[in-house]
């Protein structure tokens, strides 16, 4: 029988050694599909909520608990360093020169990837005043009152600055 434990726990060292100081994981931009040995890497929050959110379904299985919390400890701290006082997350990491840059508006995409990843964390993290401004921030992007979600929209209404639904 094929002993999957030494895969894992290689793959779970290559996770850690990727990990950056602050907690989150770079992603690699490049022009070539199949080719990355030009591509440019970036500080973002989305690869860092998928890898948080990846790992939540492995932290049941105790062997491995000891190699998957710091990693997750750290993204999160990352994560919630983020997050803006309206709970919603940048595609960029908001202290690079891209953030100031190249600005995207927060949007929902990376928002609720975070969102996701911080509650398979902790579900203690998103409490009622988080859940409030969340609630806020759906409502001030809908078409209508009820939804849908305003798609393409790069305004929320009026006072509640700008939220990306695309």
């Amino acid at each position: 029988m094929f002993d999957i434990d030494p895969v894992v726990k290689d793959g779970l060292e290559a996770i850690a050694s990727a990990q950056q100081k602050a907690g989150n994981f770079i992603s690699l931009s490049s022009l070539k599909q199949a080719d990355f040995a030009d591509a440019i890497p970036y500080s973002t929050t989305f690869f860092t909520s998928a890898i948080l959110a990846c790992l939540a379904a492995a932290v049941n299985n105790e062997r491995y608990h000891s190699m998957i919390d710091p990693i997750r400890t750290r993204a999160t701290t990352f994560l919630l360093k983020e997050k803006s006082n309206d709970w919603s997350f940048n595609y960029w990491a908001r202290n690079t020169k891209e953030y100031k840059t190249t600005p995207y508006p927060d949007d929902l995409d990376d928002t609720f990837s975070a969102l996701v990843a911080l509650m398979q964390y902790n579900r203690a993290l998103i409490d009622g005043e988080a859940l409030a401004a969340i609630i806020t921030m759906l409502t001030s992007v809908e078409a209508q009152e009820g939804g849908p979600i305003a798609r393409g929209s790069s305004q929320r209404q009026p006072g509640r600055g700008a939220m990306s639904t695309s």
